[in-house]
């Protein structure tokens, strides 16, 4: 799934329910959207 925020962009992988995204891409996806 694309992730917009203003002019930045980033991709969410879509995972079943049960699983959690990995610190790593969380920490990724933060950058990308400059919300960290």
């Amino acid at each position: 799934m694309l992730v917009k925020r203003g002019s930045k962009k980033s991709v969410l992988p879509m995972h079943s329910a049960r699983k959690e995204l990995g610190t790593g891409l969380v920490q990724k996806i933060l950058k990308d959207l400059e919300l960290k």
